[in-house]
């Protein structure tokens, strides 16, 4: 009796285990990329305008891959795609080791964005899954936390590894990371059979047929926004902190390293299980756009921008694992990877637009005419604006 009970606890914890190992192997590759990608790209003689690009490429690539992946999750189920993009991650990203060029770098960040574009949403869906009628706050807690974890280990291993063996090896890492996964899941997937995660089948294929406005309902709307604004506020930092702190790459890391471990405690701290969703994504993005008004104050003083930045963290721990347990509550398994399709497509548009807008407003307004901070007051306005707007919105729906 103690053994088969042991053996069904095992079995749940594995379950849980392998679409979390997925987000976790997913978000390191991303972290590794946000640490190195550029200094790579600039040792291959890249220009300015090239080096952005190339660090574009990716998420724009990214972003249309988490449309069409979504369809592909609830057409194919969820463990063959995810398998496939596991195994085409891992030899796109080993494939860097052996660039020589601009040009085969640029298509090796275009495939590895349409290749890694499953990862993500397939490993939610597979949780949303198995939770079934379970605590969805509690559980997206725990994977955002894990998440949080990746950033800070993915930034502080890139850096390290770069600094004492070579950029190039990163990458040799990260591949043998993703390879490692796929052969741990295409080992253990049948322990997802028992909570009936949707696999290829006939039904599956008929009920998904559905287009992605399916996955548009008003609650899920709300979802869909907050993760934008959220993503472009994570761009925006990734594309101006470094320029605050101009050569001081220990300050860098340490603003990061902040943010992240703070958005680590709220996600695993009861918070998210006990309070309602909505009044979280509200206090998520006031406490996003508090965190930019501090910086944008202070871009010449690290005291105040690390207090920004963890301001920030308990915005984006508030948020995230929020967004998340929206999308899993209210979608079935037949429109679930769609949703989550569409939700990080808006986490990478986000970051796309988050880390361009400064150098469209500085093209447009000219570089001497806007203050330094300008960029932080402006995302201030927009997070503020947009809460406020999704608070009432939400309170005219009876979602509060």
């Amino acid at each position: 009796m103690c053994i088969l009970y042991l053996q069904r606890y095992l079995r749940t914890v594995l379950s849980y285990f392998l679409p979390r190992l997925i987000l976790f192997l997913s978000f390191i590759d991303l972290f590794f990329h946000f640490t190195t990608i550029a200094r790579f790209a600039e040792l291959l003689k890249s220009s300015s305008y090239m080096i952005g690009v190339i660090v574009a490429i990716y998420s724009i690539s990214n972003f249309a891959g988490n449309l069409i992946s979504g369809i592909i999750l609830d057409r194919w189920g969820r463990i063959l795609p995810v398998k496939f993009g596991l195994f085409l991650s891992s030899v796109t990203v080993g494939s860097y080791y052996f660039v020589n060029s601009v040009m085969q770098l640029f298509i090796l960040r275009l495939l590895h964005g349409i290749s890694s574009s499953v990862l993500v949403p397939g490993a939610y869906a597979i949780i949303g899954d198995i939770l079934k009628n379970k605590n969805h706050g509690s559980v997206m807690g725990i994977t955002g936390a894990i998440i949080a974890f990746s950033a800070i280990l993915g930034s502080l291993s890139a850096g390290l590894i770069s600094e004492f063996i070579s950029v190039r090896f990163v990458f040799i890492v990260d591949a043998l990371m993703l390879l490692l996964g796929f052969c741990f899941l295409l080992i253990y997937s049948r322990n997802l059979e028992q909570y009936n995660v949707l696999a290829y089948d006939k039904e599956s294929f008929a009920k998904s047929s559905s287009s992605l406005f399916d996955a548009l309902k008003k609650k899920l709307i709300i979802s869909y926004i907050s993760i934008f604004l959220m993503s472009i506020g994570v761009g925006l930092l990734v594309g101006r902190l470094p320029l605050l702190f101009e050569d001081n790459d220990m300050y860098r890391g340490i603003s990061f390293t902040i943010y992240a471990i703070v958005a680590l405690f709220v996600m695993i701290s009861p918070i998210v299980k006990k309070l309602n969703k909505i009044n979280l994504i509200v206090f998520g993005l006031f406490s996003l756009s508090l965190s930019f008004l501090i910086i944008g104050f202070n871009t010449n003083d690290f005291i105040w921008i690390f207090i920004g930045m963890v301001i920030f963290g308990l915005g984006y721990g508030s948020l995230f694992p929020s967004v998340t347990s929206i999308v899993s509550e209210n979608t079935d398994k037949f429109i679930r990877g769609k949703s989550y399709g569409i939700l990080y497509a808006c986490y990478s548009g986000g970051v796309v637009v988050g880390s361009n807008y400064p150098a469209l407003l500085e093209y447009l307004f000219g570089n001497n005419s806007l203050n330094i901070g300008f960029e932080f007051y402006l995302a201030f306005a927009i997070l503020l604006f947009s809460g406020l707007l999704i608070y009432r919105f939400s309170k005219t729906n009876n979602y509060v």
